[in-house]
């Protein structure tokens, strides 16, 4: 009788347990069962290939790269590529003409002018907000009245350096018709920098990476445009407006 009862009760154990048991399984199976749905949709969908340009060498364009070494264009559903190219004109050109679909750039004379032409361009972020940076001179230059008369250097017209070149004469009072400043076109910021060490411009505007090169060879820095407070939309990231709203986009 009472192996009876041990038995019977064992058996409403097990009968009230499978249930239970079976319920559990059925969830594993039901999450192993969806995540695997999520990794064959993710792996059917193809990343949409993408071009992002820049122009500026230095270390304010880092963003980007740091950008794809943590695939958030990934997460994104883009697969980027990033292509630097000689300067800001070649940049807007790349842009219009749909070979690349980002720009990375500050708002400077290649940028705002495109979009004054008609171009349909957008700022999409903004990654610094105002003016940074060195001004380096040689040591002939101790104030800023000295840069009268001197050949600086910028990587283009219109472009980046040239803008905030510009920016920070203004800010000084200075004006380059009047005060007979030249500038010469010398190349990116490496280039620059060379180009200073040599003696072929007497100033030039610089990221703090190259600032610190030149300052190693005898330069110094007429002031740190970061601290003077110049409001500036630095650099950013742009597009097209009909590629933002375009189909699927």
């Amino acid at each position: 009788m009472s192996t009876e009862f041990v038995t019977h009760s064992a058996w409403e154990d097990r009968s009230h347990a499978r249930p239970r048991v079976l319920r559990q399984w059925f969830s594993v199976v039901l999450l192993f069962l969806t995540i695997l749905q999520a990794a064959v949709i993710e792996a059917a969908a193809p990343l949409q290939k993408i071009v992002f340009v820049f122009a500026g060498f230095n270390e304010r364009s880092g963003f980007i790269f740091t950008a794809k070494d943590m695939r958030f264009f990934e997460e994104q559903g883009l697969d980027a590529q990033i292509v630097q190219v000689r300067n800001g004109q070649v940049a807007v050109s790349a842009v219009a003409a749909n070979e690349a679909q980002f720009y990375a750039v500050s708002a400077t004379g290649a940028s705002l002018g495109a979009m004054a032409g008609g171009l349909d361009l957008a700022f999409i972020a903004g990654i610094v907000n105002k003016l940074d940076g060195d001004f380096v001179v040689s040591s002939k230059i101790a104030a800023p009245a000295d840069l009268k008369g001197k050949l600086l250097g910028v990587q283009s017209i219109g472009g980046g350096v040239w803008t905030f070149t510009m920016l920070a004469l203004d800010y000084w009072g200075l004006v380059p018709e009047r005060d007979k400043i030249q500038f010469r076109i010398v190349g990116d910021q490496a280039v620059l920098t060379q180009g200073l060490i040599s003696g072929t411009v007497d100033a030039a505007y610089l990221g703090y990476t190259f600032s610190k090169v030149a300052q190693r060879s005898g330069f110094h820095v007429l002031q740190d445009l970061a601290k003077v407070n110049i409001p500036y939309q630095g650099i950013g990231i742009v597009a097209r407006r009909s590629f933002l709203e375009g189909p699927g986009e």
